[in-house]
């Protein structure tokens, strides 16, 4: 999720990633564009400690999440990485630039609402390059977006793509990137509704089965293996609160 006080540079952002340079660059919700993937799907990081160790921890387990179900690796960031990702409370709510933009980018993580398990494996997925799912270009067919509902200044998380190209795999209801039906209302009433029987609409703490298939595709995880408890990119942090395969999914 993203809110209004980012709303701007993430728009001009959005505009150069997809709509006024190169539409193409996406295929269903995720880059096409190597250049905006991190290399060999490996994220270097650094947190800003303004968290607190109890918040770091949930963020450091939804890393774990990625790392024991793709190939996609978050590791604290060298002085030799030049592009990075600075993870921060400082702004406010949750928001994140979509895939590797150059340098320092910046991830906020408000320490009210924003360190859940969902809305962090929803904030990296932006990290490494997915927009929503109901930014895809056939979601019309799916669901019905009320405009008028939507909070004034929110309306860019709700843009459809232009380019109907969807890598075969079928809308996903039960992505961990769909919103609810009522996210940014500004009235209490429905933002989406799903269209036909479903009652399905955003999963809020795991990853679904398409979400992982396709992560695993654009990041050429074949073949990939799980990362065990001593693993360099399990952090110290995940001891905390007991054994690896308890706490992490």
């Amino acid at each position: 999720m993203k809110v209004a006080g980012a709303l701007l540079s993430k728009l001009i952002l959005f505009c150069q990633q997809v709509a006024c340079i190169e539409p193409e660059w996406f295929d269903t919700n995720v880059l096409v564009n190597r250049s905006y993937r991190w290399t060999e799907g490996v994220v270097p990081y650094e947190m800003d400690g303004s968290h607190g160790f109890v918040n770091e921890w949930y963020i450091w387990r939804a890393m774990a999440v990625y790392h024991r179900n793709t190939c996609v690796r978050f590791a604290q960031r060298r002085t030799s990485d030049r592009d990075w990702v600075h993870i921060t409370s400082k702004g406010r709510g949750c928001f994140s630039k979509v895939g590797r933009v150059g340098g320092r980018q910046t991830l906020n993580l408000a320490r009210a609402g924003c360190t859940s398990a969902g809305v962090v494996l929803h904030e990296l997925m932006h990290v490494i390059g997915f927009l929503h799912e109901h930014n895809r270009p056939d979601r019309d067919e799916y669901v019905r977006v009320y405009q008028e509902n939507i909070l004034d200044g929110a309306q860019e998380n709700f843009l459809k793509l232009a380019r109907n190209v969807t890598f075969e795999f079928p809308y996903d209801f039960d992505s961990i990137m769909h919103y609810g039906q009522f996210t940014f209302s500004k009235n209490g009433n429905a933002t989406m509704r799903a269209k036909g029987p479903t009652t399905k609409n955003g999963r809020k703490d795991f990853f679904s089965e398409t979400d992982l298939a396709k992560i695993r595709l654009v990041y050429n995880c074949t073949g990939y293996q799980a990362l065990s408890p001593n693993s360099r990119y399990v952090f110290a942090g995940i001891a905390f609160a007991g054994t690896y395969r308890m706490w992490i999914p």
